[in-house]
């Protein structure tokens, strides 16, 4: 009671059981960093922000964050400006652009993670036995969690957010080039940089996860741009 603990009934062997998982999983939940921060800009400035990757052990879930660097002294903020796990910052499982390699394919190709027919037979197979349980797998890696365990008749492992834990993948950070790096340089190729590098574009954040995707994240409001699941992965035996 003091301790603030859960109660558990032993009224039968299994529920006991499974209370006594329940502890021991509570006990060895941690969340933590496995790689180095990100920043958008190696000078300190107003709009200077690091990216931080998390994961949740025992849960093994993962997350990244933004959070703001203070221009003057340097000091990060205690409060994280966007979190890419955020329910409200994460597409919906539909929504999401997620892709695939198909190597079966002449030319081999990228796919969308969405219909288990344009996939290779061997990664069929890995999704499951028929056509609807390898949707049913391509959805709930895609975020869906109507059949998590935690709904009636689920299969699957509940999760708190379809984000793996990311352990050990450095977060990098890719934003617009400077287009002044070869000012007055005048060689092959000087005058296409500088066009190139001037056009506009949003800052992204790449990041592997334990999912098995590549995420690349937008690094102003956190939300996936895209997933990329290799087909090696697929193959090489998805675990749920």
């Amino acid at each position: 009671v003091n301790g603030h603990g859960g109660f558990y009934s032993a009224t039968s062997p299994d529920s006991f059981t499974a209370g006594l998982k329940d502890a021991l999983k509570r006990a060895a939940s941690r969340v933590g960093t496995g790689a180095s921060l990100a920043a958008n800009s190696t000078e300190l400035k107003t709009g200077t922000f690091a990216y931080q990757a998390n994961y949740h052990t025992a849960k093994w879930t993962g997350d990244l964050k933004a959070i703001a660097v203070d221009p003057d002294d340097g000091s990060l903020s205690t409060t994280a400006t966007w979190s890419a796990a955020d329910p409200t910052v994460l597409p919906a499982f539909a929504s999401r652009s997620i892709y695939t390699y198909n190597p079966d394919v002449s030319p081999a190709a990228a796919v969308a993670f969405t219909d288990p027919s344009t996939l290779s037979t061997k990664e069929q197979a890995a999704l499951g036995a028929t056509a609807a349980d390898q949707l049913n797998m391509i959805n709930y890696l895609r975020g869906d969690n109507s059949l998590e365990q935690s709904q009636k008749d689920g299969i699957f492992r509940s999760r708190e957010t379809p984000l793996g834990d990311i352990v050990d993948s450095q977060p990098v950070y890719v934003g617009q080039p400077d287009p002044n790096i070869f000012t007055g340089e005048t060689f092959s190729g000087s005058t296409d940089f500088a066009s190139y590098a001037g056009t506009a574009r949003t800052g992204q954040i790449f990041v592997a996860a334990n999912d098995g995707m590549l995420h690349v994240f937008d690094a102003d409001t956190g939300v996936e741009d895209y997933a990329y699941l290799p087909a090696a992965v697929i193959t090489s035996g998805l675990k749920n």
